[in-house]
């Protein structure tokens, strides 16, 4: 799964929305963590695929985004509860 999440955000359209972006917020959820409400493996899902699906022309990166993550985290086993707070997580950067 990391493998083919880190192929799609090393994209040659890319400009922002790449790994050195996903790292750079992991990293910063990595010193947050302490302070988190939420699950932070959670919160590192989401992060993880919040930008997987990005083409600039489409105005729908978030959803599709969010069906990878449920089907990435569904083929790895994830509990559903999980699967679908990420999921909502990752529609929810639609509004940022």
């Amino acid at each position: 799964m990391l493998e083919r999440l880190r192929a799609r955000y090393n994209e040659p359209h890319r400009v922002y929305h790449t790994m050195t972006h996903i790292d750079d917020m992991l990293a910063k959820l990595a010193l947050w963590n302490a302070a988190c409400n939420i699950d932070c493996d959670t919160l590192a899902f989401a992060t993880l695929f919040h930008d997987a699906v990005y083409d600039p022309r489409r105005r729908d990166n978030e959803e599709m985004s969010a069906r990878l993550a449920v089907k990435e985290l569904g083929d790895l086993g994830e509990m559903p509860s999980i699967i679908s707070e990420v999921a909502e997580l990752v529609r929810s950067t639609a509004q940022h």
